[in-house]
């Protein structure tokens, strides 16, 4: 928290332009941009609808969520919202039930609603403006900026401003990037009956998700096609629920207990917005896109997304002569992060639907690549030093726009079909300048040492064994290893 409070600060002190900003939705996303534009220098209005602390789903924590809230300053919101780190999972998905481990326990269950809180006191310290239990009823665009109109529990709230972000999560709007989906929700308080492991499985026309929350309480999720929800039997949204958490193995203890609330449904299709960012707005976190609650990484996606929506509002603001290139890179990296968890998700629902001819598992594997293909030569020592490398033929060097501390900008990248879009930097160190001086030929640790005066030796040989790995440099084949000045190509046939 004192580091977003001294990054504001020494942002105020510059003479960079401030703008009002205001952001609609204190989810993690919401909080984290609306942290990030004031330690930028921003005025920053943030207002949410609900009362919190409440319930939310979305309590597993992948690893990569920590650093991410230490970058604004909120790396103790994991403790404050009661995180417990994960070491194992109970499975049962493309084989017989067991338990897939995490020996460095590096995932973790949190308290969502104390989270989401914790969030918001960062965000004030940080001197963001928070109107609580306020919604936005009127709002309209000029060329000077925004006019909104708030409902406070004090009355109406006139605002104007310069740019406007919405954080308000999952609405349902949005190009869908998969079969339609819904995820049938409840909470279970099962005290010292509550498992102690989160769990997952495939059944016939569903996937499971069970997770014990801190307080005694447990967490579970029906993911299906809305069909089969609606012909589970009973009346209510409760009895079918519970009619199908009676067919699933590992959760079928749960249909003969007390809710402890009430059951609820959520459209759960993946999604990217058709018009993510503008030159005087952003969408932010599921508002820009949602993925398929199979990644388990919404939150940490949601964060991520606000970091890079920060650096693209604050160019757009502060560097207008910029504002294409900032759009062009918001867009594009929505774009890949869509495609490359789109094609994660097709793959794992591809392990289930192997043995699980419903409907359900065949849309969602539609596509997948042929898991029988074989997997590229294992990178040892020895090959490193004694087979020669060259750049592939695929590789292309090239300028796009990229993310920078404070401003997106255009940039030396490196593109592959083997890699996620345009890279700039690996490890810290940009990848295009040490390519263009690749000595072709040289082995690997060759290369790692001619690139002594920008990257140690340890640095180079790991940033190489990443390019080797995704196709980005290639090793020679055996045969024509023992010709060391050989040139690649064609022409060294």
């Amino acid at each position: 928290m004192a580091a977003a409070v001294r990054g504001r600060r020494h942002r105020r002190a510059s003479n960079a332009p401030v703008s009002r900003v205001l952001v609609i939705g204190a989810g993690p996303a919401g909080s984290v941009f609306a942290i990030r534009m004031a330690m930028l220098g921003h005025e920053v209005t943030l207002v949410e609808r609900a009362a919190f602390p409440r319930r939310r789903l979305g309590e597993a924590l992948t690893p990569g969520v920590r650093p991410l809230l230490e970058a604004v300053g909120a790396g103790d919101a994991i403790a404050h919202a009661g995180g417990r780190p994960v070491a194992a999972i109970r499975q049962l998905w493309d084989g017989p039930e067991g338990r897939r481990l995490d020996p460095a326990a590096a995932g973790c269950i949190i308290d969502r609603g104390r989270l989401d809180a914790r969030l918001l006191e960062i965000a004030r310290a940080a001197g963001v403006v928070v109107r609580q239990t306020a919604s936005v009823v009127a709002r309209t665009a000029d060329a000077t900026g925004w006019r909104l109109v708030l409902s406070t529990a004090q009355g109406p709230v006139h605002w104007r401003g310069d740019f406007l972000a919405d954080a308000t999560g999952r609405t349902g709007q949005g190009i869908a990037q998969g079969p339609r989906t819904i995820a049938a929700h409840a909470y279970w308080r099962l005290g010292v009956d509550t498992p102690p492991e989160p769990c997952i499985e495939a059944g016939a026309q569903a996937w499971f998700w069970g997770v014990p929350l801190p307080g005694g309480l447990y967490n579970t999720l029906v993911i299906c096609r809305p069909e089969t929800l609606r012909a589970a039997r009973g009346t209510t949204l409760q009895a079918r629920l519970r009619t199908l958490l009676a067919q699933s193995r590992l959760l079928r203890g749960l249909s003969g207990r007390t809710c402890d609330g009430p059951v609820g449904a959520r459209d759960a299709t993946p999604r990217i917005s058709a018009d993510p960012v503008g030159p005087r707005f952003i969408r932010v976190g599921d508002a820009a896109l949602s993925l398929d609650p199979i990644s388990s990484s919404g939150v940490q996606k949601a964060i991520q997304g606000a970091l890079a929506a920060a650096v693209t509002a604050n160019t757009l603001l502060r560097r207008p002569e910029a504002g294409t290139t900032a759009l062009a890179f918001y867009r594009d990296s929505l774009r890949r992060t869509a495609d490359r968890h789109r094609r994660w998700a097709t793959a794992h629902y591809a392990t289930a639907a192997a043995t699980r001819p419903d409907r359900f598992w065949q849309e969602r594997a539609a596509g997948a690549p042929d898991a029988s293909s074989p997997p590229g030569p294992a990178l040892d020592a020895q090959l490193m030093r004694m087979r020669p490398a060259r750049v592939s033929p695929l590789t292309r060097i090239g300028i796009a726009p990229c993310l920078g501390a404070e401003f997106v900008s255009e940039q030396p990248v490196v593109t592959h079909p083997g890699i996620d879009g345009p890279i700039a930097y690996l490890g810290g160190h940009a990848i295009a300048p040490l390519l263009a001086r690749f000595p072709q030929g040289a082995t690997p640790l060759e290369v790692a040492r001619s690139w002594g005066d920008r990257v140690p030796l340890k640095p180079a040989l790991a940033i190489l064994a990443r390019l080797l790995d995704d196709g980005v440099i290639v090793l020679e084949p055996p045969e024509t290893g023992t010709d060391m000045g050989a040139q690649p190509g064609p022409a060294a046939q």
